[in-house]
This record gives C-alpha cells, structure tokens and sequence, in this order.
C-alpha cells in the first residue's frame, strides 16, 4: 500500500478549527469528517465535531490488524462513551443527541480488503465512485434552497446571505431534530449512521469487497465530486465554489459558505495504490 497522494483543508482559515482528520498505518487508511455542531456547545473549548475527530483518531491507531468493521466501529463508538464517562456528561449526551460529538468515517483495510464506511464520506475506487446519500440531508438542503431563492426574490444580495445564513437558520431546528434519527434501530426514511457514542446498527455499516482494486481515494464529503487526482478534484470544486457559493442552486446543501471562509466545508482527500 502506497500513498499517492494526500490532502487536508478546513473551510475556516483558522486550521485549527477543521475537524476532518486523517489516519494512515500499514494496515489501515482512515478519512474522520467530524459533523459541522447542531448546538454551540463546546467541549474542552472544541466543537463537537473536532473533539469527534480527535477522539475517533486516537481510537484507530489501535485498532488490530484484523479487526472487521463492526469490531472497527465499536472501537470508535467505545472511545465517545468513555470520553463522555471521563467528562461526566454520558446521561447528557444520551438525552440529548443535537449535541453529541458526531462523525462519518470511511475505512480501508488492507487485511481484509474492504472499504467499510458509516456516514456520508466518500470513495473513488478504479475510478468508480461510492458516494452515499442520506435522504434527510435531500430534503434539509431542498429547505434552505427554497429559503434562500425566497430571500434574494425579496431583494438580498448573495454577499448578505453569506455573511448571515438566514437559510441555515431557518432549517437549524429541523437539523436539531434530525439527530433523533441517528442510529435508530427501527429502520425510518429519515434514519442515518453516525459514529456518535450509541450503537450503530451493524446493517448500517457499509461494506466495499475491493480486492480486485488498484487505486482507492477516500474523501470527506467537502468535495462534491471525486476525480482521480486531487489537482483534478480541487479544480471542480473551485468552479463549484465560485459557480454556487451560498449552494443553493448548482451544489444545495445545508451550508454555504460564510463570508471569510475558504469553501463551504472542511476537506480531506488521500490517494493510494494497493
């Protein structure tokens, strides 16, 4: 296993703040999108989403050679537990599921030769794309598309939408109630997978048997579109940037990009050949 080929950028300046991650061994390739907060708690002066990252990182780098996926995530969701146990808020973060440290992971295995993936990050895989779709996230950005579009008939401009996100405003309590949704075990057309400290249903689990692979790239969702290099990908999402920067027309979702950040998400990209 070789790396081609790899990449982080947060959407803030301040790289401090990204709370994509990536984690890379002999046995494993690992790309942690933390989840941008549904609250303005804090944890140990983080967000939710980096302190998620944080956490997920230092579990995969014990994570045994040959441990499946389910072993794999059940590491992941363990190490949440414990750090809620350890700051005395795991009652707190049951009852209250908008303000869990929340993330999608993406995982390759060289043991077992799978990619297994929980969340909304991504695969490029011989040049076949794997790119989940969680239908709650269709009908939030459909949401804020229409408020947006409705904003600018009224007469705002972009730039004052992009330095208020009045759209991501008007879905925020929907996006708070979407988390009662996360890793239920009745199956919903609103459920989803996160890694978040709860148990992940097994069947929501992803696997990818990619034995037959010669080149593999995992990426955060902060790229709208893989390509087989990333000078490729980070060119489409330039256009992309400049082309829909509130994304609300070309590229909906459930943020734009805010006035002084660089993109409408944080990124990570990592190339390998097997």
């Amino acid at each position: 296993m070789k790396i081609i080929e790899k990449f982080i950028q947060g959407k803030n300046p301040n790289q401090d703040l990204c709370e994509d991650g990536l984690f890379c061994s002999d046995d494993f390739v690992v790309v942690i999108d933390g989840a941008t907060a549904k609250s303005n708690r804090l944890f140990e002066g983080k967000t939710s989403g980096r302190i998620a990252m944080e956490v997920i990182s230092m579990a995969v780098s014990s994570l045994h050679k040959e441990a499946t996926a389910p072993q794999a995530f059940e590491l992941m969701t363990q190490a949440l537990i414990k750090f809620y146990q350890h700051q005395g808020i795991l009652s707190e973060m049951l009852e209250n599921p908008h303000q869990r440290p929340t993330a999608s992971v993406v995982v390759y295995s060289r043991f077992h030769q799978e990619i297994w993936s929980v969340g909304d990050c991504q695969a490029l895989v011989d040049g076949k794309a794997f790119q989940p779709q969680k239908f709650i996230d269709f009908i939030m950005s459909e949401m804020r598309a229409y408020f947006l579009a409705a904003e600018i008939k009224s007469g705002k401009t972009e730039q004052e939408l992009m330095a208020r996100d009045t759209g991501r405003e008007f879905i925020s309590p929907m996006l708070q109630k979407q988390c009662l949704f996360q890793n239920n075990a009745v199956k919903s057309p609103y459920s989803f997978a996160v890694v978040d400290g709860t148990k992940i249903p097994e069947e929501e689990i992803v696997v990818y048997d990619v034995k037959q692979a010669k080149e593999i790239i995992l990426a955060s969702d902060g790229y709208s579109i893989l390509f087989p290099t990333l000078e490729e990908t980070e060119k489409e999402l330039q256009r992309i940037v400049n082309a829909d920067p509130l994304c609300y027309k070309e590229n909906k979702g459930t943020k734009g990009i805010l006035e002084g950040n660089v993109s409408f998400d944080d990124r990570s990209y990592i190339r390998f050949i097997l």
